[in-house]
């Protein structure tokens, strides 16, 4: 987990409230799980566009600050509309 706290802290700054609150106290089933859930994105027919803007429902609607914040993030990054 050291090692997954400095990498996230150089990238984005500090270390992210999920990766400390949810990652370091779930087994290690659970990251690898979160590494398919990645691999399935890869495979999704539907245009980038559609699929940020149902994660970000998704997070409005479990009122995930985190999760609307870094969607938004994301599609910046991605230069979308």
């Amino acid at each position: 987990m050291k090692l997954l706290y400095r990498l996230t802290r150089r990238q984005f700054g500090k270390v992210l409230t999920p990766l400390k609150v949810a990652y370091a106290r779930l087994p290690v089933a659970f990251t690898l799980f979160s590494s398919k859930i990645s691999r399935l994105d890869k495979k999704l027919e539907l245009p980038r566009e559609t699929a940020f803007l149902v994660r970000e429902q998704v997070a409005r609607t479990n009122v995930c600050l985190f999760c609307m914040d870094i969607g938004r993030a994301f599609t910046i990054k991605e230069s979308m509309d």
